[in-house]
């Protein structure tokens, strides 16, 4: 489920809980509300506020984080491929031919994790055959120096390789990091509650209406945020791909 449906079904569950809540005070019995089963509600109402607060924050936090590492991988990602295709320049002639592989290896995986076409779907999966980053490996180790410099070339060259090979493997095993169902569950159970909660203890009008629904907008807009951290390639708030593309417009450069 879509971000978006997410967002628009915790925004109806919320509210919906708040409208059910004034109805149970309009047709519970007069003594359900006296001053004693009141103060029992509020207790349960702050509690159930509290722990609602505490697992929004820990799961804003945890998504965050997530996109932050992400694009930080991205990051180092692009400035890794930029000193290799160098490395490779300064090997000489003889790399030419590998640096046109990394240039498809690499304008392959841009294409595969942000798709250009409009139905097209976001992968972090290793690519395979002939784009597979074990092949683009072994023709930087089959290199044949002739000369001190190629040779301290190629050794820079596999270093950055194995770098480049570290990160993509780290983002392809963190691409099911997601937040799990079961959280959303029950953080939007508890909220639910606590809108019911809130739903009885007050008279309906016009200005409690309205606080609870712009209370249910938060609560959604929340719980929208943390759904679109954990999918950093995908919906709204993603990462962008001008910064890989700006290191495939920089390759090929002498």
């Amino acid at each position: 489920m879509s971000a978006l449906w997410i967002a628009v079904l915790t925004f109806v569950l919320v509210f919906g809980g708040a409208i059910v809540g004034t109805y149970i005070r309009l047709v519970l019995p007069h003594h359900h509300l006296q001053e004693d089963s009141r103060d029992v509600v509020k207790v349960v109402v702050a509690l159930t506020a509290t722990l609602s607060a505490v697992l929004f924050s820990l799961l804003i936090a945890s998504a965050k984080n997530f996109y932050d590492a992400q694009m930080t991988e991205v990051e180092q990602l692009a400035g890794r491929i930029i000193l290799l295709d160098r490395i490779l320049s300064v090997y000489g002639p003889e790399a030419a031919e590998t640096r046109a592989e990394l240039r498809s290896v690499v304008t392959a995986s841009v294409e595969r994790v942000w798709p250009s076409g409009p139905a097209g779907t976001s992968s972090l999966a290793l690519p395979q055959g002939r784009l597979a980053p074990g092949v683009f490996f072994r023709r930087i180790v089959e290199l044949a120096p002739h000369t001190e410099p190629q040779r301290i070339a190629q050794a820079q060259a596999i270093q950055v390789a194995l770098s480049l090979g570290e990160i993509r493997l780290l983002m392809f095993s963190q691409r099911g990091n997601t937040v799990p169902p079961i959280f959303l569950a029950v953080l939007l159970f508890w909220v639910v509650v606590l809108f019911g909660g809130y739903g009885l203890l007050t008279r309906i009008n016009g200005t409690m209406v309205a606080v609870l629904l712009v209370s249910a907008l938060s609560i959604a807009s929340a719980m929208y945020l943390i759904v679109e951290f954990n999918h950093p390639y995908d919906g709204t708030i993603r990462i962008s791909d001008t910064i890989m593309r700006d290191a495939l417009a920089q390759m090929g450069q002498p």
